[in-house]
């Protein structure tokens, strides 16, 4: 049959001597088609929500439309709960087929739910998956966890959360949305991870319905369901241990390492180190068998897809690294770095942090790839240079947190498993199923502008009409890119709304300015406005339909 996912296994040399033991590092890359099924599974969707005091206002009210929007694209072959968190838990909707029934329920709890008292996050989630049936069948089973606070009634903490979400999630994906600046993203991260989902920031009330969007058009674009990878080493070769922060155990069939979902155009690289060669190998077969196992959508029968590693022999010792695997290498120590340097930050060592960065930066701009703009070495470069020039600015420790969560929302950690491809649309690597999604769930449809760009000397540079959500930065993946220093990656974005285009800085370095006047909350645009981005000005123009 034909797979939907693709396993490729690189070794780091491209032979080993023949009668030493040799260790090197293999990188394991696992593909998926580019494209949705033609029949996606069905839904179990239990939405867990936080509906604490915090919530009270817009942020409450765009919720409650995003999961309007998201019910209007299930059907009947489909089930959905509704469980609501603050002071107290209470279960609006139990897990039901999807029917006018279930229906006429949500349409009243949406009219009735109100925000008021503390954010009871452990009670809420236990609740949620207790939604989940044990068995999912052709199903696939997920529960949305979205908070803007931090857990202050009963069991608080992340141990404490993330155990409940390992012992009760069975065969359920859990994914987490985190909004606005005052939630614990390092809890809603761990949660994730336990329930082998994704993370998700969310930054402004105005981009709510876009983290609906890009988590149902993932589960619309599943290709396979709770994928299992298991490495067996053969002939005498010993699995040495996996990098990153991947899950691991043992078991009769090798090292299992569960990936959960994988959707249409995910990709996750996992570099392993390995000992082989010497007298107790019999170098002639493979090194080793990788396995994945999975289930296709809208099936129930497991599959499997298989590669091999085979690696030659010859008299001299292997001499340099596969360059895909050293820029693997590279990548994963980029990411240790880049978590080093934020935790130096966020106590407030904001030099010591640009120092630790100095080394990487150096290594990045000189690998082979930093000339390919679109390259995720270039890609980490571009970041790291960014929260270079932050920490030496000795940013407000407040302002600093929500740059780390923008720039958490931004990259992805290499090493490290997500259940989605990406999880933000900042990431600008997204399905057409998703993008879809997203187009379907936009606010502000109706909505038509056009931005004016002019160089530092008043020259008209360009036009560029709005009628979606757009990005601003000096970096290929933007929307539009003004290719200057003071322009950070990803500078700015202006979003459709149904009273207009709002405009919101991405926590960027030198700052947005509209009409002389720094951008520090979303500021909705009127006719003539100018945006001020490093040495260019924007002027907006609204378009009458």
């Amino acid at each position: 049959m034909q797979h939907p996912i693709k396993l490729q296994l690189t070794p780091g040399f491209h032979s080993i001597h023949k009668d030493s033991p040799t260790r090197m590092p293999v990188l394991l890359e696992c593909i998926a088609d580019t494209d949705a099924p033609e029949t996606r599974s069905p839904l179990h969707l239990t939405l867990c929500i936080d509906t604490s005091s915090s919530m009270t206002g817009q942020p409450l009210e765009l919720v409650l439309l995003a999961i309007q929007t998201l019910a209007e694209h299930l059907t009947e072959r489909d089930s959905l709960a509704l469980v609501s968190f603050a002071s107290e838990t209470r279960t609006w909707l139990p897990l039901s087929t999807f029917d006018q029934k279930a229906k006429k329920m949500l349409k009243k709890a949406l009219k009735e739910i109100k925000a008021y008292g503390g954010t009871g996050m452990y009670e809420g989630l236990r609740t949620a998956l207790f939604q989940q049936p044990e068995r999912c069948g052709k199903a696939s089973s997920r529960v949305l966890l979205l908070s803007d606070g931090m857990p202050n009634e009963g069991p608080s903490s992340a141990e404490d959360l993330s155990l409940l979400v390992r012992e009760l999630k069975r065969h359920t994906t859990v994914s987490t949305f985190g909004f606005g600046s005052g939630h614990d993203e390092s809890m809603l991260k761990q949660l994730s991870e336990a329930g082998g989902g994704g993370y998700t920031f969310i930054d402004s009330p105005e981009t709510v319905t876009n983290a609906f969007a890009m988590e149902l058009g993932g589960l619309f674009s599943t290709v396979a369901k709770r994928t299992r990878c298991y490495i067996r080493p053969t002939n005498g070769t010993t699995i040495l241990g996996i990098r990153g922060t991947f899950a691991t155990r043992y078991t009769h069939k090798g090292i299992e390492i569960p990936f959960s979902d994988m959707i249409a155009g995910q990709e996750t690289a996992l570099l392993m180190d390995i000992e082989c060669g010497g007298e107790q190998s019999n170098i002639s077969g493979p090194a080793c068998i990788v396995e994945l196992e999975y289930t296709p959508p809208n099936e129930e029968t497991r599959q499997c897809v298989e590669a091999t590693l085979t690696i030659d022999t010859m008299n001299a010792p292997p001499k340099t690294l596969h360059p895909d695997v050293s820029k693997q290498i590279l990548l994963l120590e980029t990411g240790m770095i880049w978590k080093q340097a934020q935790t130096l930050a966020s106590t407030g060592k904001f030099i010591e942090a640009a120092r630790a960065l100095e080394g990487v930066l150096q290594r990045l701009q000189q690998h082979r790839d930093y000339e390919d703009e679109e390259s995720e070495i270039r890609d980490w470069f571009e970041q790291l240079t960014d929260e270079s020039e932050n920490y030496m600015k000795h940013p407000d420790l407040n302002w600093h947190r929500e740059f780390r969560q923008f720039a958490q929302a931004e990259m992805q950690m290499p090493g490290q498993l997500v259940a989605s491809a990406p999880s933000s649309p900042m990431q600008g690597r997204i399905n057409q199923a998703q993008e879809a999604m997203m187009q379907s769930f936009a606010q502000g449809k109706g909505q038509r502008g056009r931005i004016d760009i002019f160089d530092a000397r008043s020259e008209l540079k360009e036009s560029i009409e709005l009628c979606q959500e757009v990005t601003i930065g000096r970096t290929r993946g933007n929307h539009i890119v003004l290719p200057n220093g003071n322009v950070s990656k990803r500078h700015t974005k202006v979003v459709p709304t149904d009273a207009g285009f709002v405009v919101i800085d991405l926590k960027s370095t030198n700052g947005t300015y509209l009409n002389g006047q720094k951008v520090t909350a979303p500021t909705l645009m009127k006719e003539g406005d100018q945006l001020y981005i490093g040495d260019f000005r924007l002027q907006y123009h609204h378009t009458e339909l």
